[in-house]
């Protein structure tokens, strides 16, 4: 939608046409256990799933027991693109949760 400019008194006035803001959505799921969210901002689901790997590259490969999966998908106003995941083991859905929470940068908070 272009901008639209109402004239009134020699006063202009502007319709409020909103972007959609681009957001990554992460859902941590792990069977038997409560799913976790976050949403990010300022960032793009390719950089954020290369992110990722780097950040749980060093979980075991010797852990047994259930995968935790972390889904990422873009979401774009209302419209969601397409999801990439990331897998591993050893690790419950609050404590993937709090490690990217405490990797962030204190100042993107």
């Amino acid at each position: 939608m272009s901008t639209v400019y109402i004239i009134f008194n020699k006063q202009a006035m502007k319709i409020y046409d909103p972007q959609p803001e681009n957001l990554i959505r992460l859902m941590i799921t792990k069977s038997g256990e409560k799913t976790e969210y976050l949403t990010l901002c300022e960032c793009d689901a390719p950089w954020v799933l290369e992110w990722l790997k780097m950040l749980f590259k060093n979980t075991s490969p010797f852990v047994s027991g259930k995968r935790t999966t972390i889904q990422i998908r873009e979401a774009i106003g209302g419209k969601n693109g397409k999801s990439m995941s990331i897998a591993f083991f050893g690790l419950s859905p609050i404590d993937v949760k709090n490690r990217i929470v405490n990797e962030l940068p204190k100042k993107w908070l």
